[in-house]
């Protein structure tokens, strides 16, 4: 995204995420067809590692990364990268590391493999390292696997086969939890893998073959939880891989190699999400590696291969995230190691080898996967040449070769219209151009073969009628006409219900009682002209605006004058360029128009000039293919280069917001005037990729204030 005159000011480190990385707009959920498109984060954007093993967020925003190649922190812009150093002693003890978690008074804490525990202070930039040793009070084992400060400050560590232990940052003293033969009281099994907590004293403890333990920290008691196959209502498996307690309905939700787990403790009873093949909505693995609960209400579980499920509330269908070599934005490794959510909302998902991912639920105003896209056939998507909303709220887009389908508002296909050359009142060709609807509710349909209206309640297709295109005088408009066919590229029906129809052999009216087309002639027609008309557009005072292969032209019809706008290379208030693509009146009157080589023009009635924007003033392109205006009076074009939206004080372009696929658009190529602005304000863009949904209200600023972290100071004197 790229933004014009940039604020100065300091923002925080929540702004450095939401306006560095993202788009910043109000909370939004999701809803749940969204594609969701990702930030990459590796070793090519400053990281130490692609395999990233644990995600933390610090009271002062910093994001912490750990790898097998040292602690990560990201401050929005940039990573500092913590790498072992045999000659400092304040260093991490080992780049290897398995865990991390946020202790108090400014401590990260972060467990390795092999080399104990490491105590950072934010503060001091120091580390402080906790070693297994013949001490009784020391750690139990240096392989450490989970990590959990609780509201006392105590450091719950779990290793990889001693047990539990209890780390005092005061007393610098380890109290150690075994699995103890014959004693009930007791850890199930000495592997920890995961530890989870609802913050009232209570720790849920994973391992690796004893099912899940429950422990009151108060009293040191233990309640185990295993599989049992005589019970339905038991854990699924007895190996587990993450916890989450949900702090607020107390659901605990249980990632294990035998799918995933929902337990409600009230009841005792577990739920098990197990993968089936015959079912594409169910888990997508077993083999479930990390569980989470935004603050949305949705349950996202990482797998071991298989990408990233989400499971809305209240729903057991789950919507799969997977890695995708052909889309940018997809996720960049379906092999899940950690997942979490920082407090600005960020999504933010570990892989083993593909670095992070990060996705912000409040930055979508573009969706692909809407009900309109999903009903075309995706061989066709990339050629939507026309769209239109009618009265009653349907939906009809056109392709080049397959007809026009109409949609209900809420996507359900109602008919599909085409040509069939065994039935004389079928579409004249399915090579649509353009598409409208008029005062009656009718629908017309400009083909490369000729004209049809269709009625939407009858179904009934009819075709309009040419002059002979000699007898009409084609001549006067084009020279080079063709007899062979009359191809219709633009059509308008005027406040006056008078019908203009722009074809590639000039300008015709519809006649209604003769039920065919009068050619518009007039003296003024400049020489030479092809008679190509590429877009036609009402003003209020009934002006009608013609965009042409050769120029603009204006028709008054009350005083029946013809004025043609032309490039003058030596007129810098001329019209950019002749090859017009589209014309468009906002609700102030102001004339745009979209060129093929020269940018968007707007028309100075004052001045009876031009003033010109282009790839040079900050447009993402020179071709403009598409211009609509939303509820805020901001332009949005769509080009071969992305989309943009614009923001004008009267004739002096203020910003420039551009989006490309870093912004979750999938492609940048946007088709020649297939956009449609909706009655409830969305609007619509064809790309190669389908249609694109943009809400324009996701668009606004966030107001959420920042704190401010002061990371750097110099003094000048």
């Amino acid at each position: 995204m790229k933004i014009l005159s940039p604020s100065k000011f300091f923002t925080g480190l929540w702004g450095f995420f939401i306006n560095c990385i993202f788009c910043s707009v109000p909370a939004i959920m999701f809803a749940q067809n969204d594609t969701l498109y990702f930030k990459h984060f590796g070793m090519q954007q400053g990281m130490s590692s692609n395999s990233v093993s644990r995600i933390i967020q610090d009271h002062l925003g910093y994001m912490w990364y750990g790898t097998r190649e040292g602690l990560n922190k990201f401050d929005g812009y940039n990573f500092t990268v913590y790498l072992h150093n045999s000659r400092n002693v304040n260093s991490l003890s080992s780049d290897d590391i398995t865990c991390s978690a946020v202790g108090g008074q400014g401590m990260i804490w972060i467990g390795t493999s092999g080399k104990g525990l490491n105590g950072f202070d934010i503060y001091s930039n120091k580390f402080s390292c906790y070693h297994q040793s013949a001490n009784s009070s020391s750690l139990i084992q240096d392989s450490i696997t989970s990590l959990f400060v609780d509201s006392s400050n105590i450091v719950w560590i779990g290793t990889a086969s001693m047990g539990l232990d209890a780390f005092d940052p005061q007393t610098k003293i380890f109290k150690h939890f075994r699995s103890l033969e014959n004693q009930e009281n007791s850890l199930t099994d000495n592997h920890i893998t995961c530890i989870g907590s609802n913050g009232k004293g209570i720790l849920w403890i994973g391992t690796r073959y004893g099912g899940m333990n429950r422990v009151n920290t108060h009293s040191g008691a233990f309640t185990a939880f295993n599989h049992r196959n005589e019970n339905s209502n038991s854990i699924s498996s007895n190996n587990v891989r993450d916890i989450y307690v949900d702090p607020v309905s107390n659901t605990i939700w249980i990632a294990t190699d035998w799918g995933l787990n929902k337990f409600e403790p009230w009841v005792n009873k577990f739920t098990a999400y197990i993968h089936n093949e015959k079912d594409l909505s169910s888990i997508s693995s077993n083999d479930v590696t990390c569980v989470f609960k935004d603050k949305y209400g949705k349950i996202w579980a990482g797998t071991a291969d298989k990408g990233v499920n989400v499971l809305y509330a209240e729903s057991t269908k789950f919507l799969l995230y997977i890695h995708d070599a052909d889309q940018l934005n997809s996720l960049s490794s379906n092999k899940i190691s950690s997942i979490s959510q920082g407090r600005s909302g960020m999504m933010w998902i570990a892989t083993t080898d593909g670095g992070l991912n990060a996705f912000n639920p409040k930055s979508l105003p573009f969706n692909l996967s809407n009900p309109f896209t999903e009903h075309c056939d995706h061989n066709h998507a990339a050629c939507i040449v026309a769209m239109i909303e009618t009265k009653n709220h349907s939906i009809w887009y056109a392709t080049p070769d397959d007809g026009i389908t109409e949609i209900s508002s809420s996507g359900e296909i109602i008919h599909t219209f085409r040509h069939d050359a065994t039935v004389g009142t079928s579409l004249c060709s399915n090579n649509i151009v353009c598409a409208m609807e008029d005062h009656r509710g009718l629908i017309w349909i400009g083909s490369r073969d000729g004209l049809n209206t269709i009625d939407p309640q009858t179904q009934k297709v009819s075709k309009i009628n040419f002059q002979t295109i000699e007898d009409a005088g084609a001549a006067a408009w084009n020279p080079h006409y063709s007899s062979s066919g009359h191809a219709i590229t633009a059509l308008l029906e005027t406040r006056n219900s008078i019908t203009w129809i722009g074809t590639c052999n000039g300008l015709f009216l519809f006649d209604p009682d003769k039920n065919s087309t009068v050619l518009f002639r007039t003296e003024e027609v400049p020489d030479p002209f092809t008679g190509i008309i590429t877009s036609i557009a009402e003003d209020g005072e009934g002006v009608i605006w013609i965009g042409t292969r050769e120029g603009l032209l204006t028709y008054r019809p009350l005083s029946k004058k013809l004025t043609w706008y032309h490039h003058d290379i030596n007129n810098i208030h001329s019209i950019g360029s002749d090859y017009i693509n589209s014309v468009y009146i906002d609700a102030d009157e102001n004339v745009w128009i979209g060129t093929e080589d020269a940018g968007l023009n707007i028309f100075n009635r004052e001045a009876n000039g031009f003033v010109s924007y282009a790839a040079g003033d900050g447009l993402p392109g020179n071709s403009v293919s598409s211009i609509l205006e939303d509820n805020n009076s901001h332009i949005w074009i769509g080009t071969l280069a992305g989309i943009c939206k614009l923001t004008f004080d009267h004739f002096a372009l203020t910003r420039i917001r551009s989006f490309d696929e870093t912004d979750g658009l999938p492609t940048t190529h946007f088709e020649k005037s297939a956009c449609l602005k909706m009655n409830d304000g969305r609007m619509l863009f064809s790309c190669s990729k389908g249609i694109i949904m943009v809400n324009p209200d996701n668009l606004n600023p966030n107001t959420r204030k920042p704190p401010v972290v002061i990371t750097d100071f110099r003094l000048f004197l």
